[in-house]
């Protein structure tokens, strides 16, 4: 098993694969102004396990195309589709969210939470904006600086972990350079974090640790582990961030 294996093996049997919360979805869809609009066609990419697909689902009339990378991720969203009865309106397939093939259709909503990175912010932006209908709308959450200063231990942490990190300010403006009518952004709250992601991962961590006993297992343990202890620090510094945005 590598490293790959065992952190898909950590997160896949957990509802969300990183912070959020339904609260903070429909948050979102409503400053969009699509969550009224019938017969939607929706691209969800890096959908992981499906909380937000469902909430989605649940919400919207229409269809929702949903993609991830990774095959147990996936396979186990559409267990749960099956169990909703969800089958005529949610398709999942396997898929890297900068491939091409996936903007050969125009949707009227393009949702990613917690998964842009994978691409960058910016680059993401750009080549979703080619799957768009003239008014479709996009919404992503990114991990975003929420002060212009913080200290140095978060700084260097998040500039060595993910060095595309950003202000708020800053990715409003490449929202705007990237062709979008920007319509709104908020910060994911604490419980989107703590109770909604940490305390589960908590969980899986010892259930790993309980049946694989490796130095792999220990560094990855530890990783997740500062992270936590750098939330509970520093959470007023950075978070997740909802971004809002229309195609101009």
């Amino acid at each position: 098993m590598n490293e790959l294996d065992l952190l898909i093996e950590l997160h896949q049997h957990n509802t969300r694969l990183g912070p959020g919360s339904d609260e903070a979805t429909l948050r979102a869809l409503a400053f969009t102004g699509l969550a009224n609009q019938s017969g939607m066609e929706i691209l969800d990419l890096g959908c992981g396990t499906g909380a937000q697909t469902l909430t989605l689902a649940d919400r919207c009339d229409g269809s929702i195309t949903a993609v991830d990378l990774h095959e147990p991720f996936v396979n186990r969203l559409q267990k749960k589709i099956v169990k909703k009865g969800l089958q005529d309106r949610v398709k999942t397939t396997i898929g890297s969210m900068d491939e091409k093939k996936f903007f050969e259709k125009k949707y009227d909503l393009i949702w990613s939470e917690g998964a842009i990175y994978n691409v960058g912010f910016g680059r993401g932006l750009r080549l979703w904006k080619k799957g768009l209908k003239e008014t479709g709308c996009v919404a992503v959450t990114e991990i975003s600086w929420l002060t212009e200063k913080r200290p140095e231990e978060i700084q260097q942490h998040w500039q060595r972990e993910y060095p595309g990190i950003s202000s708020v300010s800053r990715n409003i403006r490449t929202l705007e350079r990237s062709g979008y009518r920007y319509l709104a952004s908020f910060a994911l709250d604490e419980v989107c974090w703590t109770t909604n992601y940490y305390q589960p991962l908590k969980k899986r961590i010892r259930q790993i640790q309980k049946k694989y006993t490796s130095q792999m297992v220990e560094e990855i343990v530890a990783r997740e582990s500062r992270e936590m202890e750098l939330f509970q620090k520093y959470s007023e510094f950075f978070g997740y961030v909802f971004y809002v945005a229309r195609n101009r």
